[in-house]
């Protein structure tokens, strides 16, 4: 696959020059179709590790995971650099089961809080991923799918702030390419909240028309997000403001 191209940002490639460890063969592939998160990490140690370094001593531990390979698909420095170090086909160790089937794995080097272009930066790439795929990724923390430290104590708090950074860069992109970014903000957070409880299990990925409105059947229902009332629908009728 072709890198990713995020809009303001240089993506930097080691794809294919990274350590892998000896007698691994690396990971396996998955569908696209498949991906419905961005999971986030950081690497727990107060320094600015870029994707070799990680790589290094991921695939280099004599204890604990024998990863294969590093196990992010993305690393986003301090200073805002983006580091593509798989494709997104690439099934890579991150968060563990299927969740490896179904999320990004996106390491933000740091132990404490993320420098604000290491934030920004990583709310244009999860714009340009759901560009990508063309539907909304849900944005969660390590520790949001399984046990874990990750990605440290203060995730709650910079969370808010990186999902504000994300609508904000959504805007932005789908102002400068209305018919190639996907618009899911109210959409994504009236899905979160009602899909599951009101219509049951999704049917098919969410799809986007050219003026940016978004539509997912479910079992028990089809829900609808019209960009230019800010409204969802629900069963066909209205239920609530985006």
């Amino acid at each position: 696959m072709a890198l990713i191209s995020v809009p303001g940002r240089e993506v930097a490639d080691p794809r294919g020059t990274l350590p892998v460890r000896e007698g691994c063969s690396g990971y396996p592939a998955r569908p696209l179709e498949g991906i419905q998160m961005a999971v986030i990490h950081y690497s727990g140690v107060d320094a600015d590790s870029s994707a070799l370094q990680i790589a290094r001593y991921q695939t280099g531990k004599a204890e604990g995971d024998p990863f294969p390979e590093i196990a992010y698909s993305f690393v986003v420095r301090r200073d805002g650099q983006i580091e593509q170090c798989h494709d997104l086909e690439t099934r890579s160790w991150h968060a563990g089961g299927h969740n490896n089937d179904t999320g990004v794995g996106i390491c933000l080097p740091g132990l404490d809080w993320p420098a604000e272009p290491q934030l920004a930066s990583a709310a244009a790439l999860v714009t340009a991923l759901q560009r990508e795929l063309g539907r909304g990724l849900r944005v969660v923390g390590h520790k949001e799918l399984r046990a874990t430290a990750c990605p440290g104590p203060n995730w709650p708090i910079w969370k808010e702030h990186l999902l504000r950074l994300t609508a904000g860069e959504t805007r932005r992109q789908a102002a400068a390419s209305p018919s190639t970014i996907p618009v899911v903000l109210g959409f994504r957070r009236l899905y979160d909240r009602l899909g599951p409880e009101l219509c049951g299990v999704p049917l098919a990925p969410e799809g986007y028309d050219g003026s940016g409105n978004s539509n997912q059947p479910f079992s028990r229902c089809e829900m609808r997000w019209d960009k230019g009332e800010n409204r969802v629908w629900v069963n066909f009728k209205w239920i609530a403001e985006g």
